[in-house]
């Protein structure tokens, strides 16, 4: 079953919600990491910094395709 476009555009609302949420809790470890040594000049590049580093990218990175894909979107609703 195809969505309406209103429809999609709620699916797209939805889950750029929920990318936020994800980038929330991946800016909030990297942030525990930095607090746990005394500032950014003090952190071990360790594999776990590493995996948050990226995680946090491409949740970066998919809310930046899925925003642009919501605003093409709600402009064509509006005209």
């Amino acid at each position: 079953m195809k969505l309406s476009k209103k429809e999609e555009l709620l699916a797209l609302g939805s889950a750029l919600y929920l990318l936020g949420l994800e980038i929330e809790g991946n800016r909030a470890k990297l942030q525990k990491i930095v607090d746990q040594h005394m500032g950014v000049k003090n952190i071990p590049v360790t594999q776990e910094l590493m995996n948050s580093i990226l995680a946090f990218e491409n949740a970066q990175h998919k809310f930046a395709q899925l925003e642009e894909k919501y605003i093409r979107l709600r402009k064509e609703l509006q005209t």
